[in-house]
């Protein structure tokens, strides 16, 4: 008998909170099932198209781009799971388009805040690819694929001309979303030196990356939350001792 897509979905569901726990668990208890069992739910696996797919997406519009990415997600991951698992020939969830979304508005992190984070990192694996988002400004995006030959050490300026988008969970280079394309950011002497000092110790040349994973990589779209991940627990410990009352 081919299993129903709440089936398919809840083996998926399973795989993907015990990979992505901490990530996922609150967002898959709270928002998937709701949204995708009611929609596709009693229908065959076999039997189900992109335009239903695309249809269901549509119905989500006005959601906020974050909670929209995350839908599509657990979508594609429960279609390619059937798909390597023969159940279905071919996966109709790829190439879905997210309908129009909603940014939340955003606000600059306070002082006391600010704190907390720089003790957390400070002995981070992180540390680098945070301070260049904190320090440099620089968008998550553009931080990956940064190389020593993007800094000039002797201005300390630099080159901002690439950025990475994910498919699925592999980093692919394009170009920033910068007007000009290019952009030179002046890196705080603190920070420069510290740069210095890493590159010195590590024995890495021009073309190396300056952020990159145990294999000499990209982070993937996967390493890069579980690493975000890390960071906000001890920043959230470090910002509740900034808080507490001493006694």
């Amino acid at each position: 008998m081919t299993p129903t897509v709440k089936h398919r979905f809840l083996l998926c569901l399973l795989e993907i909170t015990v990979y992505f726990a901490v990530k996922l668990q609150i967002f898959i208890g709270s928002h998937s099932a709701f949204h995708i069992l009611p929609a596709i739910g009693c229908m065959k696996i076999d039997s189900v198209k992109s335009y239903h797919l695309q249809q269901f997406l549509n119905t989500q519009a006005g959601k906020s781009n974050s909670q929209l990415q995350k839908i599509r997600g657990v979508i594609n991951q429960m279609f390619l799971r059937a798909e390597l698992d023969r159940v279905i020939n071919h996966t109709p969830a790829r190439k879905l388009f997210l309908p129009k979304g909603t940014e939340k508005p955003r606000r600059s992190i306070t002082e006391a805040e600010r704190a907390a984070l720089y003790k957390a990192i400070e002995f981070h694996k992180g540390k680098v690819w945070i301070l260049f988002m904190l320090r440099c400004g620089l968008r998550r995006g553009e931080t990956i694929p940064l190389r020593w030959k993007d800094i000039d050490f002797e201005t300390g300026i630099l080159t901002i001309n690439k950025a990475i988008e994910y498919d699925g969970d592999t980093p692919k280079v394009k170009s920033t979303k910068a007007e000009s394309g290019i952009r030179y950011v002046p890196i705080p002497p603190d920070f420069l030196q510290l740069l210095k000092e890493r590159k010195k110790i590590r024995r890495e040349d021009d073309n190396h990356l300056i952020i990159y994973n145990r294999n000499g990589r990209m982070f993937s779209q996967t390493q890069v939350r579980r690493m975000w991940i890390s960071v906000q627990r001890r920043w959230d410990i470090a910002l509740r001792a900034e808080t507490s009352p001493t006694w």
